[in-house]
C-alpha cells in the first residue's frame, strides 16, 4: 500500500478477509483478550486487517518484553504464520514500531 487512498492488493489465493478495529486490548479486560486469542486460533480467514486501537495503549516496542504484550505478540505471530496479517496504527497504539511488526509478522499499513 502506498499513498493516501491506495488499494490493498491481496493474492488471488485469499478467499476470506476479516476486518477488526478498536479492540482496546488490555490486561484489565481478560474476557476480551481471551475472546480475541480464541478468534485468532479458530478463524478461517486467509487475511486479517486490524484497523487501529488494537491495544488500549502501546507505550513503545519495549513493551514486547512484558507478559501481556508478549503474549499478544506471540498470538499474532502464530496467526501470521498461517495467514496474512495487516495492522494500521490507531490513536491508542500509534507507537507500534518496527520491533512489533518484526515480532508479529504483520505488515504495517499506512493510515490514508
Amino acid at each position: 500500500m502506498s499513498g493516501a487512498g491506495a488499494l490493498l492488493r491481496l493474492p488471488d489465493s485469499v478467499q476470506g478477509v476479516d476486518f477488526v478495529s478498536d479492540l482496546h486490548l488490555n490486561p484489565a479486560l481478560p474476557a476480551t483478550v481471551a475472546a480475541f486469542l480464541r478468534y485468532l486460533q479458530h478463524t478461517r480467514a486467509d487475511a486479517l486487517v486490524l484497523l487501529g486501537d488494537v491495544f488500549e495503549a502501546w507505550v513503545g516496542d519495549d513493551s514486547l518484553c512484558q507478559t501481556f504484550e508478549g503474549t499478544c505478540a506471540q498470538a499474532l505471530r502464530d496467526f501470521s504464520r498461517r495467514a496474512s496479517l495487516f495492522v494500521m496504527r490507531g490513536n491508542r497504539d500509534f507507537l507500534l514500531g518496527p520491533a512489533f511488526f518484526a515480532a508479529t509478522g504483520a505488515t504495517d499499513l499506512c493510515d490514508p
